[in-house]
């Protein structure tokens, strides 16, 4: 689902604008608390080539070099810790 975030925005901006359009648009949805991955699969917290820099859409998008539009990042349901 494609969302519209500032080009500032971190990981736990994106994942709650995520989350708050898949509530809206999606009866099947499960609520609960996401997590922001990359395609391979790695949790979203500091830039892939930069373990030191915060995420931002931005940075990721420099990375990249993409346009804002081809980047692609995935939401993930924590496992709660009773099972």
């Amino acid at each position: 689902m494609i969302i519209e975030v500032a080009s500032d925005s971190t990981a736990r901006q994106i994942i709650e604008k995520s989350v708050s359009k898949m509530m809206m648009h999606n009866v099947k949805f499960v609520p609960g608390e996401y997590t922001l991955h990359y395609p391979d699969g790695r949790e979203v917290i500091t830039l892939p080539e930069n373990s030191h820099v915060p995420f931002t859409l931005s940075g990721y998008r420099r990375e990249l070099m993409k346009d804002y539009s081809k980047l692609s990042l995935y939401m993930k349901l924590m496992e709660s810790e009773d099972g």
